[in-house]
């Protein structure tokens, strides 16, 4: 049969040809494996190329999510500190920026730490100031670094003037950065809700004319004759990264004149 399907091949062609045909399904059951094999491993390694792109981009996203944040706590600090730094310079003052770099050991007192001290010009008894109102004074000054006592502490008080009416009172701390309790005004005085209160400069301890608080909330107590009287505070005590410390100008005296009389 070989030697006559070589000699006619066309004799035998159609039973080729049904032969191939027949052996098609057969070849492609065999190659099944294969083509198995080779999905299951190209399937594999898309799903793990997917996972690591997926990875790749939940990384990246959260990068840049942590840059926007630090971006927006930049150019918050930066409009502060604009704002700071664009107080008017009282005539008898010169107003040193400082840091608050950190916080009392002891949590039941207001006190926050200083970066400026007595190489600086810091001394006990400064009044600190933000571009808002009255934080504080210094207590304690070392060479690099000082302690600042804020007005909201329970054993600092001020003493201030009612800006629309004139009266005086005394603003005391409650330890809590958010309030503060204005004492000694009878019920028939003349206080409102809203009313500014500002440094009175008794006593001399803080100059006169900075701001304290507003009024926030006036209730007559049967108890005595007072109101009991809540303040907000003018300045940030809560995030308070950078103070002014008000510092008496050095007066030259070469420039000071005398009269005739030696005076």
């Amino acid at each position: 049969m070989m030697w006559f399907d070589s000699k006619n091949p066309e004799w035998f062609s159609p039973v080729r040809n049904t032969s191939h045909a027949a052996m098609q399904p057969i070849y492609e059951l065999s190659l099944l494996p294969s083509y198995a094999k080779h999905w299951a491993s190209g399937s594999l390694q898309s799903k793990e190329a997917l996972r690591r792109e997926n990875m790749q981009l939940k990384s990246q996203l959260i990068h840049a999510q942590a840059k926007l944040q630090q971006q927006d706590y930049i150019l918050a600090q930066n409009a502060r500190l604009q704002g700071i730094l664009s107080t008017t310079k009282p005539e008898q003052f010169e107003l040193n920026l400082a840091q608050v770099i950190g916080t009392d050991t002891n949590l039941l007192r207001q006190i926050v730490v200083l970066n400026k001290g007595a190489q600086d010009g810091v001394q006990v008894g400064q009044t600190v100031i933000d571009e808002d109102g009255i934080l504080g004074q210094i207590i304690n000054v070392y060479p690099n670094t000082s302690r600042l006592l804020l007005i909201t502490d329970e054993q600092q008080s001020v003493a201030v003037t009612v800006k629309r009416t004139g009266q005086r009172a005394i603003v005391t701390g409650q330890g809590i950065p958010t309030s503060l309790s204005l004492n000694y005004v009878f019920k028939t005085s003349d206080v409102r809700v809203g009313d500014e209160l500002v440094s009175s400069g008794l006593g001399g301890r803080i100059p006169a004319g900075y701001r304290v608080g507003r009024i926030a909330h006036v209730k007559d107590t049967q108890a005595d004759n007072f109101r009991s009287i809540e303040v907000t505070p003018a300045a940030n005590f809560i995030d308070n990264a950078y103070v002014l410390v008000l510092q008496d100008k050095l007066i030259d005296k070469s420039n000071v004149g005398f009269d005739s009389n030696g005076g």
